[in-house]
């Protein structure tokens, strides 16, 4: 975690602390989430209840809810590479972040397929760190991920 997302971890707990004895009760973990500005899917939930180190009054102490949070941001953000190698191939890249993906394949999905009203040709630019006219992973990532 960033120490800024430390620091919102903080006091989504504290916020949740309610006798201000250092700990959580585990059913509260979805809402803690939250108010740090993650929704939870029910199995998410269900994943961080059954792992979390909770003592027989079923609370979490705030070092373990911060781990917690860590391990999640861990999932989600390997889960999130993912799919965006996975949208790179999709698009015309090779496995492995291999290749590139055509601009002009990129410009037909947002508008034609997607209908979408951005403005597709800033993106493509701004993403299009060397010039190349074609979009590497790294770019295809900033492009997603940048806005």
């Amino acid at each position: 975690l960033t120490p800024n997302e430390i620091e919102i971890a903080d006091q989504a707990f504290v916020a949740f602390d309610k006798d201000n004895n250092g700990f959580i009760d585990v059913h509260d973990i979805k809402w803690v989430f939250q108010l740090m500005g993650e929704n939870l899917s029910k199995e998410d939930v269900k994943r961080l209840e059954r792992a979390a180190n909770i003592d027989e009054d079923h609370h979490l102490s705030r070092e373990y809810f911060k781990e917690l949070a860590q391990e999640y941001k861990k999932h989600c953000c390997k889960s999130e590479d993912e799919d965006i190698k996975l949208a790179f191939v999709a698009m015309g890249g090779e496995p492995g972040c291999k290749g590139a993906v055509s601009t002009n394949k990129i410009r037909q999905i947002i508008k034609e397929e997607f209908d979408m009203t951005v403005d597709i040709d800033k993106l493509i630019k701004e993403a299009d760190q060397d010039g190349s006219g074609t979009i590497e992973y790294e770019e295809f990532k900033h492009l997603l991920t940048s806005h």
